[in-house]
């Protein structure tokens, strides 16, 4: 299920008006380039005058849409969330900033969450 029209000129407002450099409308499960095609057309419609919307492909089954204050915000998050050598960490902060947070936000947010620095493989058990 995608974003309604109403939360996504609000998302491209936000960014048109300098609130954020960009905003996701969401993410979804592609099955076809026709899908995304028609997502692109919705999203531009939905947009407003002063923001670039997108629908990016990450190449695994899933795209993600919403609006960017430019090219330079796209490509950012493109390659944050899109190149594997980019650590996880650094992922989640570059989008954040992105969305808007402030460092001390993001900072108070990771000093926050739980200590856990470890991942158990699926055959572990």
């Amino acid at each position: 299920m995608t974003a309604s029209d109403d939360v996504l000129g609000e998302q491209s407002y936000l960014v048109a008006r300098g609130v954020r450099p960009l905003a996701l409308g969401g993410h979804l499960h592609v099955e076809s380039g026709d899908e995304l095609l028609r997502l692109a057309t919705r999203v531009e419609r939905a947009g407003c005058e002063g923001c670039m919307p997108f629908v990016l492909d990450h190449g695994d089954g899933t795209a993600s849409y919403g609006y960017a204050a430019g090219r330079w915000a796209l490509d950012l998050y493109e390659w944050a969330v899109s190149d594997p050598q980019v650590p996880e960490e650094q992922r989640d902060r570059v989008v954040g900033l992105l969305l808007g947070y402030s460092g001390p936000s993001i900072a108070r947010y990771e000093d926050e969450g739980n200590g856990r620095r470890f991942a158990i493989s699926e055959s572990a058990g």
